[in-house]
Parts: structure tokens; sequence; C-alpha cells
């Protein structure tokens, strides 16, 4: 679930780069798709040590998510972007707090307790986008 979210939070991040109408927007799309984009990099050398394969693509349901935003323009893409992503970013905490406390692999445990601070950086300025566009 980590890497399918990950995969998904980069493809948003960059969709948001391109297509977002206000610049901060665009700043927090290029932030959002850089910082996952290193975190996806740190998975994929960790399951490539533990031996587990992680799924190349994006999911049926994330990819309908993407795409719901990408068919919005001007202030509603700006909107439905930062909904998404505080939405997706609830979700990719929890989960990885639950990894953090529960996974049975010290390395997977180590990997989610760092990877939280970004995480919840992320969902912080999210909230500050939903707040500005609502706003205008």
């Amino acid at each position: 679930r980590a890497a399918v979210g990950g995969l998904a939070e980069v493809s948003l991040g960059r969709l948001a780069a391109s297509q977002a109408t206000q610049q901060d927007v665009k700043k927090f799309g290029v932030a959002l798709a850089t910082d996952r984009g290193k975190l996806n990099d740190r998975l994929a050398e960790l399951a490539k040590r533990e031996g587990w394969e992680l799924p190349a693509d994006i999911d049926a349901d994330h990819r309908a998510k993407i795409d719901a935003v990408a068919a919005k323009d001007g202030l509603e893409f700006n909107a439905a972007f930062a909904d998404t992503v505080v939405e997706s970013q609830r979700a990719t905490i929890a989960l990885f707090r639950e990894t953090a406390q529960q996974s049975r692999v010290a390395a997977v445990r180590e990997f989610a307790r760092e990877a939280l601070p970004v995480l919840e950086r992320h969902l912080h300025m999210a909230q500050g986008l939903q707040r500005d566009v609502a706003g205008r």
C-alpha cells in the first residue's frame, strides 16, 4: 500500500506542478513529487534488501482519483488537488504510524518512523493550501 500510495503522490505532485494555476500549489506539487520520489527510492531499496517485489504502477483506485483531479482546471483543479492530497496524507500517515509500531521487520519500522515527519509536513502544507484555495 505504501508503494502504490507513493507512486500516486508523485503523479499528483507532477500533475500539480504542470496544471495548477496558483504558484503555491505548483511549488507544493514539485515538493510532493520530489519528497515522495525520495521516499519511494528508499522503500525500493528496502524491498530489494528484504527480497520483496513492489508494484510498478498505480492501482485503479488511485488512478481514478488522479484522473478526477486532472479533469478539473483553474481554481477547481487547485481545490481538488489540495483535497485529494489531504485525504491521501491522512491515510498514508495512519498506515505509516501503524507500520512504525507493528511491523515485524525492524528496518521497515525504522523507515516508517523516519518518513512520518515528511508525510506530516505534506499534510500540514496541503491543509494550508485547502484554506488558501477556499478563501479565493
